[in-house]
């Protein structure tokens, strides 16, 4: 389902003009889209890389008496 809201991305700005703070975001159809509201420059954004999460690792409790002079 189309999310109609456009929403503006602060601080970005367009790669085709380069102005700032003109730059909204919508998802259409599953698909992410970036229009400039000055040029009309518009693309499609590519899917974000997925960061496998950090392994856990075991915790180890220290005695504090030991780190203390």
């Amino acid at each position: 389902m189309a999310d109609p809201r456009r929403r503006f991305i602060a601080g970005a700005t367009c790669p085709a003009c380069g102005a700032l703070d003109v730059v909204q975001w919508w998802r259409e159809g599953g698909t992410e889209w970036m229009q400039c509201i000055r040029c009309d420059h518009l693309r499609e954004q590519p899917d974000a890389p997925t960061k496998e999460p950090a392994p856990a690792r075991p915790l180890t409790i220290q005695d504090p008496a030991k780190f203390r002079r």
